[in-house]
């Protein structure tokens, strides 16, 4: 009998001191806040990593402005005169001089041609000059004469009007010559029954008339003279940006 009551009070003990249910769930709680939490992470992969794309920057084309310094060209017109080593190299020519006042400026106030207003507007006139070289004597002045005038024009169009419009050979009713040589962008020459030759060329807005008195041989020897005008024209800084 002794044994079953000592039974029963073991009993008793030990479930009075066996955790509950809701002391268990606030256990296993609590160990889950402390540990912490791990996130799952995809391993690499070798697939190699896109380059951003960049948009590439465009590079502006630079196109050389068609308008000339016509300033700068103004100040140095005269450089492309008619000099004298332009002259064929031999002893006919080596008599050639430039007297006295043989150079000069032609302002567009100074123009010597009819309604030389209305020509210096349309045509865009801004500047010219004027030399010329011969054989001098006392008695007869220049029995030889090459003459060379050279303009300046705001635009080609406006060098080429001047050419086909206003040459000096038209005024003067020149007989203009069927084949007449190709110079620079245009080209007219003329003759009369005095000997006179003239070539009136343009390269861009720069014309040049050049005439002067001579046989058959001497137009040959002004029409080369002429070609080393244009050279000039076509190798200058100035007119080649």
């Amino acid at each position: 009998m002794k044994q079953r009551i000592l039974l029963a009070v073991m009993i008793l003990l030990l479930v009075a001191c066996a955790p509950s249910p809701q002391t268990i769930q606030t256990a296993i709680a609590q160990t889950q806040a402390a540990n912490p939490t791990s996130t799952f992470t995809l391993p690499p992969t070798n697939t190699p990593t896109e380059k951003p794309t960049q948009t590439p920057t465009e590079t502006p084309t630079i196109i050389p402005s068609p308008t000339l310094d016509l300033l700068l060209l103004q100040v140095n017109l005269k450089n492309f005169l008619l000099q004298k080593a332009d002259l064929p190299q031999d002893d006919h020519y080596a008599k050639y001089i430039m007297g006295r006042n043989s150079m000069y400026q032609i302002p567009n106030d100074n123009v010597n041609i009819e309604n030389s207003v209305f020509y210096v507007k349309e045509t865009g006139r801004i500047d010219g000059w004027t030399v010329y070289y011969g054989i001098y004597t006392s008695n007869f002045g220049w029995a030889e004469l090459i003459q060379d005038n050279v303009t300046l024009y705001q635009t080609s169009a406006g060098a080429q009007l001047a050419i086909s419009k206003y040459s000096q050979a038209i005024i003067n009713k020149y007989t203009e010559e069927i084949n007449p040589p190709v110079i620079g962008d245009f080209t007219r020459s003329f003759y009369n029954n005095s000997g006179v030759y003239e070539i009136v060329f343009s390269y861009r807005n720069i014309s040049h008339e050049v005439w002067g008195y001579g046989t058959e041989n001497e137009i040959i020897d002004l029409r080369n003279v002429v070609q080393s005008l244009l050279a000039r024209l076509q190798t200058s800084p100035l007119l080649n940006p």
